[in-house]
């Protein structure tokens, strides 16, 4: 018995803990590493979504299409809440899938530790994939509604150019480093106090009227500028300019892509500081 004891003692191990420094070049090099497992993840989730369903996918498609009809008929009439070049229909479905993607990511991702605390606590792997699974999920939704959006523009005769196109894909860029900073930071701060997943569908309704879906920036005059503070806000505005030829908003999206930047920064930080936690408390 004592020899065996003696020859346990003897195999190497290695010990993994969270490390106490906030080094941002380590912590994406060992996401990339483990990007596999978010992949698994991301797939595992988006099955789970739709089993059992009857339209499946289809659901991507319907919440915002359900979302811009109720909007047109309530709001439709309100000629001067626009841009009178683009339909109104085409206005507030481009605005309503933008803004569903970051909501979406934010509530999903907000209460994911949570909700997968039988993998935090029995094995190890960077944290900070399961939420940002949950996004990735998301973005995948957003393809089958850009489809939908392409087929309206081309039914009212609006055809975007490849310049605008390929103006998409850094304005969806910064929106998904925007919905991942806001993602992990909420759903860190979750493990320690679950008010979060009460307050986040609060604040996701009442953020939809505080970013210019349903109206334009433009309309509300001087007072446009305080919707700069919204990062989501330059980014709809970029994306409806892109896609319809109009003057694209440098300044707005200038001012979204850095308040994305310091999310993102942020929002890994504090991760990595509070994740050492985390099978402790959740």
């Amino acid at each position: 018995m004592d020899n065996t004891r003696t020859d346990l003692d003897k195999v190497p191990y290695r010990i993994i803990e969270p490390s106490t420094r906030f080094r941002p070049f380590v912590e994406i090099r060992d996401i990339w590493h483990h990007r596999e497992l978010m992949y698994l993840l991301t797939w595992r989730d988006y099955k789970i979504r739709y089993k059992q369903t009857l339209i499946g996918i289809a659901w991507a498609i319907c919440q915002p299409i359900l979302a811009t009809i109720a909007f047109v008929v309530v709001f439709g009439r309100f000629g001067d809440i626009t841009d009178n070049a683009i339909p109104y229909i085409l206005f507030v479905y481009s605005g309503m899938i933008i803004w569903q993607y970051f909501a979406n990511s934010v509530t999903e991702s907000s209460g994911s530790l949570v909700a997968s605390r039988q993998m935090i606590t029995k094995i190890y792997f960077p944290r900070i994939i399961i939420p940002l699974a949950k996004i990735s999920t998301q973005l995948i939704d957003l393809v089958p509604s850009s489809i939908i959006l392409l087929i309206l523009m081309i039914y009212f005769g609006t055809i975007p150019s490849i310049s605008g196109i390929a103006l998409v894909i850094p304005i969806i860029i910064s929106l998904t480093l925007t919905s991942a900073g806001v993602g992990v930071i909420l759903s860190a701060i979750n493990v320690k106090y679950r008010d979060v997943q009460f307050i986040v569908p609060y604040f996701v309704q009442l953020g939809l009227f505080l970013s210019p879906v349903i109206y334009s920036s433009v309309t509300l005059g001087k007072y446009h500028r305080l919707l700069l503070i919204n990062p989501v806000s330059g980014v709809i505005d970029s994306f409806r300019a892109a896609i319809f030829g109009t003057v694209f908003p440098i300044q707005s999206f200038a001012i979204s892509c850095a308040i994305a930047l310091i999310l993102g920064i942020v929002g890994l930080y504090y991760f990595v500081k509070s994740e050492s936690a985390f099978s402790d408390i959740i």
